[in-house]
């Protein structure tokens, strides 16, 4: 008889390297992170907490030349938050990514990179949601997939020094990040689900 072929199993993606991040206190026009070595055909998503509601972020770059695209904002009452990505990048040492404001402002900024992500994947959802305060649950909206798999990552920000814990819907909390005087804190999560469905996230956030 003629053999059955085995499935090739579907990549998932895999928190491979952490680029560092920096954040600005004083105010500033951008924000570089400290570099780190990309791995070709990854991914990077770019979490941003700017702490104001009327500065943006105009672009990202970085070193290697790959390029950036704005997944999803947020605006809330007293600051921002961004989620930027670029898919399938170039690999290289010494990367940095630079966040470019339209303005002067106070930040925080996160890059992290993925790999296991398929260099054709592309952005089909977003969700966002505003509106939390120190020991509550700060919360993403849902969004429904109609594929699978699904890579999703998450960008929840405040704007203050409050530790966020308790993780919902299934995501991997990564950490989180403050600029200087705590006016700017993004915390960053990513999810592989296997299946279609609809998917959300939240942390609780410590008084």
């Amino acid at each position: 008889g003629t053999p059955t072929p085995t499935p090739t199993p579907t990549a998932t993606p895999v928190l491979n390297l952490v680029a560092g991040a920096s954040g600005t206190t004083t105010g500033a026009a951008s924000v570089t992170t400290n570099g780190w070595t990309a791995t070709a055909n990854d991914t990077i998503g770019v979490f941003v907490e700017l702490a104001s509601t009327s500065v943006t972020v105009s672009s990202v770059n970085d070193k290697l030349g790959n390029t950036y695209a704005l997944a999803a904002a947020q605006t809330g009452t007293n600051g921002r938050v961004e989620l930027w990505y670029s898919i399938g990048i170039k690999g290289g040492s010494a990367n940095t990514v630079t966040v470019n404001f339209s303005g002067s402002v106070k930040a925080a900024a996160r890059g992290e990179e993925f790999g296991g992500i398929p260099t054709s994947a592309r952005l089909q959802q977003t969700a966002s949601n505003a509106g939390a305060s120190v020991g509550t649950i700060a919360t993403t909206s849902t969004l429904t997939t109609t594929g699978a798999p699904s890579y999703l990552l998450a960008g929840i920000g405040w704007d203050s020094a409050a530790a966020a814990s308790a993780t919902q819907g299934g995501f991997t909390r990564i950490g989180q990040i403050s600029n200087g005087d705590s006016s700017a804190t993004v915390s960053y999560l990513y999810a592989n689900q296997a299946s279609a469905g609809s998917y959300g996230t939240g942390v609780t956030l410590s008084t």
